[in-house]
């Protein structure tokens, strides 16, 4: 294993982003990765039913691009984790195109949120969306 794997934070919503953020605050100079299955920058999602949907707004990131290459902090977006290996310390992925790799790490953060729960009898239902991600604000 690299002696400068870093952190790798899986999820990319505020939660990795304020871990990350406040890695670099403290100065903490290893890498940092953050592993997100949406193809999207982290973004704030109470705006998805607010102005996204009035269409008042089309991007709600978190923080702008130049942010995280400033930062120094690796993006791997529409990249979802199959397995965690804690004793190797490697994190098995899959990207968009389905190329697999394996990602090392010093220490490992879950930052992966929740699923919504549907409403009980609404998922037979025509014009019940569920509103978590990006794409589904614009699906509406």
């Amino acid at each position: 294993m690299s002696a400068t794997a870093g952190v790798v934070i899986v999820g990319a919503g505020l939660g990795a982003i304020r871990v990350a953020e406040n890695l670099r605050a403290d100065g903490y100079d290893k890498p940092i990765t953050l592993i997100g299955a949406e193809p999207h920058p982290p973004y704030d999602r109470p705006p998805l039913s607010k102005s996204v949907l009035l269409g008042k707004d089309d991007r709600v990131d978190l923080k702008p691009a130049a942010f995280y290459t400033d930062s120094d902090i690796t993006l791997r977006l529409g990249t979802t984790v199959g397995s965690v290996d804690t004793d190797a310390k490697t994190v098995s992925v899959v990207d968009e195109a389905g190329e697999r790799s394996v990602v090392e790490y010093d220490t490992l953060v879950l930052a992966t949120g929740l699923r919504p729960r549907a409403f009980p009898g609404t998922d037979a239902m025509s014009g019940v969306h569920t509103l978590r991600t990006f794409a589904d604000a614009l699906a509406v």
